[in-house]
């Protein structure tokens, strides 16, 4: 009886030139009825808002510039926390920087402002930083949520077949 060979399964990948390449998805290899066709990678970061090392980061406007877009120091300036928002910020960076780093071919240069974080929903009316959206990274788009609770950030970026 002959064994079955195991198959590597990947997200579809863009090459230098952003063409999509074969992905050896199992849909791809004539396998979706043998094996699951959710393939999934997850970033996460955590940011325990108590930590004495990060204060003094919103006083600094060569951080700022050197970490976030324009409109994401907008976005910090005008919250009515704007550490917490600065810190919402990093933490999805952080997350999606990690999931690109697992579906692209080479892991990419963490260039802060190359990830922009785009907010899209308040999860929780109580609660203005438990929210989702999306960091754009050339041209893609990673989904990200942030929950803040007991001083302590988590966010959590990830990419499935539906969104690589």
């Amino acid at each position: 009886m002959g064994r079955a060979e195991a198959k590597t399964t990947t997200c579809p990948r863009r090459d230098q030139e952003g063409l999509t390449r074969n992905s050896g998805h199992p849909t791809d290899l004539g396998l979706e009825d043998r094996v699951s066709t959710r393939v999934t990678w997850i970033g996460n970061d955590v940011v325990d808002l108590q930590d004495s090392g990060l204060d003094r980061k919103l006083e600094s406007r060569r951080f700022l510039e050197r970490v976030f877009t324009s409109s994401e120091r907008a976005s910090i300036a005008k919250a009515g926390e704007s550490e917490v928002e600065l810190w919402c910020l990093w933490a999805c960076k952080e997350a999606a920087y990690k999931v690109a780093s697992k579906v692209l071919p080479t892991p990419p240069a963490f260039i802060h402002p190359a990830f922009e974080v785009s907010w899209t929903k308040v999860l929780e009316k109580e609660n203005p930083f438990i929210r989702a959206g999306s960091v754009l990274y050339q041209g893609g788009s990673i989904p990200v949520s942030v929950d803040l609770s007991r001083g302590v950030l988590h966010a959590l970026a990830w990419v499935g077949e539906n969104n690589c």
